[in-house]
């Protein structure tokens, strides 16, 4: 039998001295709101639909990510 032991880590980023990131003109960054819901839920859709390693588990594991989606663009 094997026998599995869990670590948690948790970093203060705040305090870490990180270089600054600049994306690529051709990406747009910008906060999203309720508003972009519809768009948001079918683009990470997308991304696990088209990920071969994703598809097999696809059906369980949508719920768990629309429910995510929903919770942080309220």
């Amino acid at each position: 039998m094997n026998i599995m032991t869990w670590a948690s880590f948790c970093w203060d980023l705040a305090k870490a001295d990180l270089p600054g990131i600049v994306a690529p003109k051709h990406y747009r960054l910008r906060i999203v709101g309720a508003e972009d819901y519809e768009e948001t839920r079918k683009m990470i859709g997308r991304s696990f639909a088209l990920d071969p390693n994703w598809n097999s588990a696809l059906h369980e594991a949508n719920a768990i990510v629309e429910n995510a989606i929903a919770r942080s663009l309220s």
